[in-house]
């Protein structure tokens, strides 16, 4: 875990024994641990609740797409600043998924109150178990409790394995019903049933806010800078409405995919795939390994996508994924206008992302994007208007709706069909989510 950079993970630098006592190195954190803290001040108001559970899921995202899984998320691993920047501690038990030496102890490591019911049955702990406990823990900040308050072990083992998943608004806490589903799909039993990512849990969870709690979550994540350090690198700008840049921009990516489908017809240095042999029949997959980019991919996916509906692949040759370093299918995403089908992949430059666009799309009856031009068109986020972000093409193809995008700064193709789903359904679901 030394090898994290996420802002929110303080990682173990080194570990050992000096004359008798054991010692762990890590960074000095001027805080509270939010266990004091709920004890302190009781239950948080929802906002700054769901504004910490954010904070950490970052922190368990950067560490399952490296491997890792923490294995202990409780409100005591979890330390809260002045400004309530959260970090992620104590990752003393976590394990790179290749590291047998925890299972092969034969023993749970971890705090009961917050331990997936699988880590009682099965040796294998994934990061699915991570997003159990942080839903316990958002659970915990939202009531003041853990879900499950029994004293005996026995009878907390037996709470996490067979009793309801409880709802946070029952028994007159105030919090909105809104959230019960969203502790309900993170606590679920079966792992196949949760969030695909911590991420996907927080983006829930924030979802669940009313407008103005939305607000003042998201004021929170602005002002919380890591104590004595420069403000984290700004990532791509927040997904909000995306604006599409003017004709004359359009123009010159529609000339820019036709020069480079002529590019890929006549040959280039290496092979790619012709558009008779890229056709976007669903190209044959096989189940692929999980590794650290197909982790990366899963948690970069748009929020709705329950844990189970997305499966990694890996492409055969002559598909349009073929150089996708990453590649994940999916079913049903649950966000209104979501949809069907999708598949998503991740690509290791630039040169090939756009070489893959324009062999999908190719097999495309394509249409104007809604309220916009003629496909494919550049877009950016509206913060940034005049730095292009990717490129976006709306379509049919076998009569399905189809709307196609990439993400530059993300190296992420995106081809997601729509059955009810209307082309204008998907466009304004990409605009809300994708």
């Amino acid at each position: 875990t030394g090898r994290l950079r996420e802002p929110h993970v303080v990682p173990i630098h080194d570990y050992g024994e000096i004359d008798g006592q054991l010692y762990l190195e890590m960074r000095l954190i001027e805080g509270v641990d939010l266990d004091t803290l709920l004890e302190r001040d009781g239950p948080l108001p929802t906002p700054r609740a769901v504004a910490l559970i954010h904070q950490v899921a970052a922190a368990l995202d950067a560490a399952h797409a490296a491997g890792v899984t923490h294995r202990d998320v409780k409100p005591q691993n979890i330390l809260v600043t002045g400004d309530d920047f959260a970090y992620l501690v104590d990752f003393g038990i976590a394990s790179a998924t290749t590291d047998e030496k925890l299972t092969q102890l034969g023993t749970a490591v971890g705090t009961l109150k917050y331990m997936a019911p699988e880590r009682f049955s099965s040796d294998e702990v994934t990061p699915a178990a991570d997003v159990y406990a942080l839903a316990c823990v958002l659970y915990e900040s939202l009531t003041g409790t853990p879900p499950f308050g029994a004293d005996s072990a026995g009878v907390l083992v037996g709470a996490h394995m067979m009793q309801p998943v409880p709802r946070p608004s029952a028994g007159g806490t105030g919090v909105s019903p809104a959230f019960d589903a969203v502790i309900a799909a993170g606590m679920a039993k079966d792992p196949a049933e949760r969030y695909p990512s911590a991420g996907a849990l927080a983006d829930a969870a924030r979802r669940a806010l009313s407008a103005p709690e939305r607000e003042r979550a998201d004021t929170i994540l602005e002002r919380a800078d890591p104590p004595g350090a420069d403000p984290p690198a700004a990532a791509a700008a927040p997904r909000r409405r995306r604006s599409l840049l003017v004709a004359a921009a359009a123009g010159a990516v529609a000339i820019a995919a036709v020069a480079a489908a002529f590019w890929l017809t006549a040959g280039g240095p290496e092979h790619h795939p012709t558009r008779a042999s890229a056709a976007k029949t669903p190209p044959p997959v096989t189940a692929a390994a999980p590794n650290a980019d197909q982790a990366r991919l899963l948690s970069l996916l748009p929020p709705g996508y329950l844990a189970g509906t997305c499966t990694p692949a890996t492409p055969e040759s002559g598909s349009i994924w073929v150089h996708a370093v990453a590649m994940v299918t999916c079913g049903p995403n649950s966000q209104p206008g979501g949809p069907s089908h999708a598949t998503y992949g991740l690509f290791a430059t630039p040169d090939r992302l756009q070489r893959a666009f324009t062999d999908d799309i190719a097999n495309v009856s394509l249409v104007d994007c809604p309220g916009e031009g003629r496909s494919p068109v550049s877009w950016h986020y509206d913060q940034t208007p005049n730095d292009p972000a990717g490129l976006i093409a709306c379509g049919h193809y076998n009569d399905h709706p189809n709307v196609v995008w990439t993400n530059d700064e993300k190296l992420m193709l995106n081809d997601v069909s729509g059955d009810p789903a209307t082309v204008t359904d998907l466009h304004t679901w990409w605009d809300a989510y994708g």
